[in-house]
C-alpha cells in the first residue's frame, strides 16, 4: 500500500484507511471503523448549531447521492446512516458507511455536500502544508484500500479510531 511506520513495519489497510481520509479530508473530525460490521463513522463537527430543517434538507441529499452512488456502481448499500446531534454549542453529524459500497468520490461528494448546506460553520483542521500531488496521491491511497479490502483483504478484529492531535494523526484500538 505504501504507508509505513516509523519503525518501517507496513501500515495495515484498515489503519492506513484512516489515516488517509483524515490527511485528505481536514473536514472529518474523527473516523470510527468497526470490522465486525465492517462500517466506517465520520463525524462532522459545526461550530454552532442549526435547525432541524437545515438537517433534514442535508440528509435528504445526502442519502439521495448515495444512493445514486451505488445505483451506479451496482453495489449493495448496508449502512447508510446520518444522525445529528448537540453538545454544548456546537452539532455533531455522524455519517455510518459500510466499507463495501464506499468509494472515494463518494467522500468527495460527502464533503462538498458539507460545504454547500453548512459554508461557514463547518469546522476543519487548518493545514496548507499539502501540495495538490500530496492530495491526488491521498485520493488513489483511499480508492486503493478501499478497492482492496472490498476483495477480502484481512481486518483487525478490534474497533479503531482515528483523530488529529497537534497536527498528528492518532489512531488507537478501542
Amino acid at each position: 500500500m505504501g504507508l509505513q511506520f516509523r519503525n518501517g513495519e507496513e501500515v495495515s489497510d484498515s489503519i492506513g484507511l484512516l489515516i488517509s481520509i483524515l490527511v485528505r479530508y481536514p473536514e472529518v473530525g474523527t473516523i470510527n471503523f468497526d470490522p465486525k460490521h465492517n462500517v466506517l463513522k465520520f463525524t462532522f463537527i459545526l461550530s454552532h448549531r442549526v435547525t432541524e430543517d437545515q438537517i433534514e434538507v442535508f440528509s435528504k441529499e445526502f442519502k439521495e447521492c448515495v444512493e445514486t452512488f451505488s445505483h451506479i456502481a451496482d453495489t449493495v448499500l448496508r449502512d447508510n446512516r446520518l444522525i445529528c446531534w448537540e453538545h454544548d454549542e456546537v452539532m455533531l453529524i455522524e455519517v455510518y458507511r459500510d466499507v463495501e459500497s464506499l468509494s472515494q468520490d463518494e467522500i468527495a461528494m460527502l464533503i462538498s455536500l458539507l460545504y454547500k448546506h453548512f459554508l461557514g460553520i463547518l469546522v476543519a483542521d487548518e493545514n496548507d502544508s499539502f501540495f495538490e500531488y500530496d492530495l491526488d496521491y491521498q485520493e488513489e491511497l483511499i480508492s486503493n484500500i478501499l478497492e482492496s479490502i472490498e476483495m477480502g483483504t484481512e481486518l483487525p478484529e478490534g474497533k479503531l479510531i482515528a483523530f488529529r492531535d497537534d497536527g498528528k494523526v492518532m489512531v488507537f484500538n478501542k
